[in-house]
């Protein structure tokens, strides 16, 4: 919960709202209540991905059988780089174990 803040930013901001499902902005006591739920589902897994600048983003996957849904959020600033699909291939290992 301490990256909260964090993932809201990065969720409300106007690219990643445009390529959503919804592209209204998340209202910040939403966000909270919707965390709190994945952090504490048994199947979801959730990474936020750091580099030695800071955070790059998070990919989280929801996972019901031997089927995953991935979703990816890069930090805006961090686009651009190749980070998403490093992300995408260490959390498919990660969910894989």
């Amino acid at each position: 919960m301490e990256d909260a803040d964090l993932l809201w930013r990065w969720a409300n901001d106007p690219e990643t709202r445009r390529n959503s499902f919804s592209r209204s902005p998340i209202p910040y006591s939403e966000h909270l209540a919707w965390l709190q739920a994945r952090l504490r589902s048994a199947t979801t897994r959730l990474w936020i991905f750091s580099s030695e600048d800071g955070p790059v983003g998070q990919v989280r996957c929801d996972v019901t059988g031997i089927t995953a849904e991935v979703h990816i959020s890069l930090a805006p600033e961090r686009r651009g780089r190749g980070y998403g699909k490093a992300m995408l291939a260490e959390s498919l290992r990660l969910v894989r174990e």
